[in-house]
């Protein structure tokens, strides 16, 4: 039976964002993760089966983090205001783990993985958008949910350069 510890799946995510944040994905190791925690390598393998996983476990900690605290700030009543919310917190997102992403993308397995989270991504920012534009044509919260993800991701875009395009689309639907 596989030898599980307390803390330790919260520990190695811990150090897998400090490495990944210092040295990128490409550097970051279950192994050198391992050793770190003072612990067997197969150990950790019990929590995470790849390395592509455990970057994958710190990612949505962080995204999850930023969820909470979308949700918690006033404002989701006013569209505008959430579609720039969203595009901001995209783009910290990505920004904070730029390097580590690049890498990420690289990463031979990456693809099925990359085109999964970005369908659970868009979902996730239609909702929202939906939620702010009740009654609107079926096609705008995906929509919209896309190009916050496209260009907040991208790392030069800025908000005000395709507000104009997200407020005339939000007047016409």
């Amino acid at each position: 039976m596989p030898k599980l510890l307390d803390n330790i799946k919260e520990k190695a995510i811990e150090e897998a964002r400090r490495e990944m944040l210092s040295d990128g994905y490409r550097a970051m190791t279950i192994r050198r993760v391992a050793k770190e925690l003072g612990i067997a390598t197969g150990t950790l393998y019990n929590y995470f089966p790849s390395k592509e996983y455990l970057a994958a476990g710190v990612m949505l900690e962080d995204w999850q983090a930023q969820i909470q605290t979308f949700e918690e700030e006033p404002g989701k009543d006013d569209p505008s205001v959430v579609i720039r919310r969203l595009f901001e917190m995209v783009s910290d997102f990505t920004s904070r783990f730029r390097r580590s992403w690049v890498q990420y993308e690289e990463h031979d397995r990456s693809e099925s993985m990359r085109n999964q989270y970005h369908k659970v991504l868009v979902e996730q920012l239609g909702c929202y958008i939906n939620a702010a534009v009740p009654g609107r044509e079926d096609w705008l919260a995906p929509f919209l949910a896309e190009l916050v993800l496209r260009f907040g991701s991208d790392g030069h875009t800025r908000y005000k350069d395709i507000e104009k395009a997200v407020n005339v689309l939000l007047e016409k639907a």
